[in-house]
Order: structure tokens, then C-alpha cells, then sequence
């Protein structure tokens, strides 16, 4: 039983693999591995600095938004902050701790067709920090 193929196959080079007890020659289910077909591409990227309020309660706000072009639908978004003096990079899952005893206690975002807003709410150290966004924005590839 063949099941992994990098090479020909269905008239197309590229890579191939198949559910377990399904056989390349004469696949009966979906393969786990097509690469004919992409899932996502990169439609805009960067790192934007960020605008800042506060203190409020010994919290920052910190929020930007990021204009794209238009895809004709919302598209798939990641974000990160970036601390400038640190260089320590923060993917947002709860609860954040961030570099010198900051954390965030809030994160919004917001995604459009053309539009992505950003907002992170940010307590604890020693006064507001220098912080960037980073944005990652997909499209489909059809």
C-alpha cells in the first residue's frame, strides 16, 4: 500500500499522503497531504508602532489600526506585541505575562475586509512601555 508519494501523481508534481489504510494509487478518502492545493498566503504583513493612553488605574491602553487592501471578505489575521526595548515578542493567549512584571488584563481585535484594529490593555511594572504591533494578514488563494 502505497501512502506517501513526492513526486508524479494524479498528473501533477508535488507531495502526497494518505489517511491510514487508504492507498495513493486509489485514494477513497481525502489525503492529509495534497500540496496542490495551498491553504493560505500572506496578503500584507508588518510591525506598526502603537498610540498609548493612561495610566487609568495603573493600566496602559495601547491600540493601532491597520489598513489593507480590500479581499471582498474578512481574511484570517495573527497579531503579536512587540516590547521595542526588549525585543520580547507576546502572542496573546490568557493569561499574557509580558517582560518586567507587566501583564495584559484585556485584548480586542477587530478585522474588516481592509481594516484591523488592535487594542491590548496592559498593567503592572514600572510605567507605560514602547511597543509595536506586528499583524500577519491571509488570503485564500483561489
Amino acid at each position: 500500500m502505497k501512502r506517501t508519494v513526492i513526486g508524479n501523481l494524479f498528473g501533477t508534481p508535488g507531495m502526497y499522503v494518505s489517511q491510514p489504510g487508504d492507498d495513493l494509487d486509489n485514494p477513497q478518502r481525502s489525503l492529509l497531504l495534497d500540496s496542490r492545493f495551498t491553504m493560505l498566503e500572506i496578503h500584507a504583513s508588518g510591525i506598526v508602532g502603537m498610540n498609548r493612553d493612561g495610566p487609568i488605574n495603573a493600566q496602559y491602553t495601547y491600540y493601532q489600526t491597520v489598513y489593507f487592501p480590500a479581499l471582498g471578505y474578512v481574511p484570517k489575521v495573527d497579531t503579536f506585541l512587540l516590547d521595542n526595548a526588549s525585543d520580547v515578542i507576546t502572542y496573546f493567549s490568557w493569561p499574557a505575562r509580558l517582560v518586567n512584571g507587566r501583564y495584559a488584563n484585556d485584548y480586542e481585535q477587530s478585522v474588516s475586509d481592509g481594516e484591523l484594529f488592535v487594542r491590548y490593555y496592559i498593567g503592572g511594572g514600572q510605567g507605560a512601555i514602547q511597543s509595536s504591533m506586528g499583524y500577519v494578514i491571509y488570503r485564500d488563494p483561489a
